[in-house]
């Protein structure tokens, strides 16, 4: 940390400056490779994603759609509370198997508009 992050300054080392593993802990990595410009962006996402499910669950008045939108949301937020000592949104089985599911929760809500 104290190596590293006055290095990263900003905008970042670059994404692979370390190897995945080097830092146990996502949100340091992200600081790293893409500066904390990088790391707000990241997060303003997260929470942004959060929120429209938040919202999805409590908008709909399908039981299916609540349900699906309340389980994405809480997967997202244990992926995020893991990244405190992994990095889980670099490993690609989690993100790919999030990303699927995040996009047919906005699949769904996109047929029903």
């Amino acid at each position: 940390i104290r190596d590293l992050l006055p290095q990263a300054g900003l905008l970042g080392l670059g994404t692979g400056y370390k190897s995945l593993g080097a830092i146990d802990d996502l949100y340091l990595t992200e600081w790293v490779y893409h500066g904390l410009v990088g790391l707000i962006l990241f997060m303003t996402w997260q929470f942004g994603l959060i929120f429209t499910l938040q919202k999805i669950a409590k908008t709909t008045t399908d039981k299916t759609e609540k349900g699906i939108a309340n389980g994405v949301k809480m997967g997202l937020i244990v992926m995020s509370v893991s990244g405190l000592h992994a990095d889980t949104f670099y490993l690609i089985r989690p993100t790919e198997a999030l990303s699927l599911l995040l996009g047919l929760v906005a699949a769904r809500r996109a047929l029903k508009s």
